[in-house]
């Protein structure tokens, strides 16, 4: 079913990142932008703006719209319980698959008791061994794991202390927004052939490339999860935005063209189909 593919074989996230803009409408609007869409999955973030940033970082200063210090920035971006409470009912009423990336001890286990189960290490945090290793300590389901802006030696450590856990092994480069020749999605194919000696790995790509050529050719190269960021509208002071589609407009033909790839791959098994025929009739 041409509809289903996507949700069946393939999994599609829809990154928020920070493009809610701390705007309780605005996370409405792009949540529901979504399930019209007919995506199921969402992801966020969350950080201990205070823990997570130095006081120099913080008390720099950083004007836009909504801040004039970086401090007054990154905490009006963090989802409130309000905001975190319109998205469990959401979550509730369409079935919705929500992820979080939680940057630290403090965000993860506020998640888990506020009730949330799926969560990414995103690459802002490889360096931090610890708090992965705790990660790959807890029980969950399934870990999402971002390889941005790493090399080997991060892609062997997580796969050794995950041996026997599943994850969605992402590859991804951390410019916002990459250029289509720096993709390097032959680390996806080479993420598929792990998985295929791994039913644990399932190969992922993320994609911070402008438009949707780079996703179409990293699920031809086996990617079996796509992650893209969404926004509505576009938004100058905003990080991200430029590798961002509006959620509105954009989304549907993304989802569109991606079950259409999806589709394309078929399977490895070489027959011959019913509705083939040769051009011109040979005489046996």
């Amino acid at each position: 079913n041409k509809n289903n593919i996507l949700n069946k074989d393939y999994e599609f996230i829809s990154e928020f990142t920070t493009n809610h803009q701390g705007n309780t409408n605005k996370l409405v609007e792009l949540i529901e932008s979504c399930i019209k869409a007919n995506c199921k999955v969402i992801k966020f973030q969350k950080r201990d703006v205070e823990n997570f940033y130095s006081k120099k970082q913080l008390s720099r200063e950083y004007v836009t719209p909504i801040s004039n210090n970086f401090y007054e920035y990154r905490q009006r971006l963090e989802l409130t319980d309000d905001q975190l409470d319109i998205i469990k009912k959401y979550n509730k009423k369409y079935d919705l698959k929500v992820i979080f990336s939680a940057l630290d001890y403090n965000s993860y286990n506020y998640l888990k008791n506020f009730g949330f189960k799926y969560f990414k290490i995103p690459s802002t945090i490889s360096l931090n061994k610890n708090f992965i290793n705790f990660i790959s300590k807890e029980k969950l389901d399934k870990t999402y794991i971002s390889t941005g802006m790493t090399n080997e030696k991060y892609v062997n450590f997580i796969l050794n202390i995950f041996k026997k856990k599943k994850i969605v092994l992402m590859h991804a480069v951390s410019a916002y927004p990459t250029s289509f020749s720096k993709i390097n999605l032959g680390i996806v194919s080479k993420y598929k052939k792990i998985s295929d000696s791994n039913k644990n790995i399932i190969p992922g790509y993320s994609s911070h490339d402008v438009g949707d050529e780079g996703s179409m050719l990293a699920i031809a190269a086996g990617a079996k999860v796509i992650e893209k960021h969404v926004k509505i509208g576009h938004t100058d002071w905003m990080h991200f935005d430029d590798t961002a589609i509006d959620a509105r407009v954009e989304l549907p033909i993304f989802i569109d063209k991606l079950t259409r790839t999806a589709q394309s791959i078929g399977s490895e098994l070489k027959k011959i189909y019913p509705f083939e025929h040769h051009k011109y009739k040979i005489k046996k």
